[in-house]
């Protein structure tokens, strides 16, 4: 996934924030389109011709944040072990390449009995380690996220199954977060040192 962050860091290094992220993987291990396979395991375009649909996953997660910040040096206030609560709506589908002609089964509003999509309220957890040079320089973070998602199909009908699917779902998603932060500096007339958001 890819995302970014607006967030607000007050003085005793708690923060709040607004964070967004989109998803997308390229390996689908489950072939939604079978039925419509011929016995090579290709697809019949409208013109008759063989073709083949690449499958993918996209997504996407909007929320909010609030995190609290553990300095581990002495000499380093805004810097040390961060620990983050997100929670927000999530929503993921399938992504139907086709590539070749157009196929009929999968034009227009057919692609919905097939794509998956998929909605609900997520909660994500972090922790890891943040640091923000007192030169401005160097400014990164990394650690593990942690996501639950309380989702459901929005389709309720599933082409390739031939079956309502309307089971509530929990999606879990862990993995490693590394990124950059580019801070904004606010200097107050108590300090000039202050860092108050980033």
């Amino acid at each position: 996934s890819l995302g970014g962050k607006l967030q607000y860091i007050f003085s005793n290094n708690l923060s709040l924030g607004l964070v967004g992220d989109y998803q997308f993987a390229d390996e689908v291990k489950q072939d939604i389109l079978s039925n419509l396979r011929e016995e090579e395991g290709f697809l019949i375009d409208r013109f008759g011709q063989l073709s083949d649909v690449q499958l993918g996953q996209r997504g996407f997660f909007l929320g909010a944040s609030v995190a609290y910040l553990i300095p581990v040096l002495k000499n380093y206030k805004r810097s040390g072990i961060e620990v983050r609560f997100e929670g927000g709506y999530v929503q993921h589908w399938i992504l139907m390449e086709v590539l070749g002609g157009e196929v009929f089964g999968l034009s227009g509003d057919y692609s919905k009995g097939y794509d998956r999509m998929t909605t609900g309220l997520a909660l994500r957890q972090y922790i890891g380690y943040r640091h923000l040079d007192k030169n401005r320089l160097l400014n990164f973070f990394g650690g593990f996220d942690f996501m639950q998602a309380f989702t459901k199909n929005r389709r309720g009908f599933n082409f390739d199954t031939m079956q309502e699917d309307t089971k509530n779902r929990l999606d879990i998603l862990i993995g490693f977060r590394v990124g950059v932060t580019l801070p904004i500096y606010i200097y107050t007339p108590e300090t000039q040192e202050d860092i108050r958001f980033y």
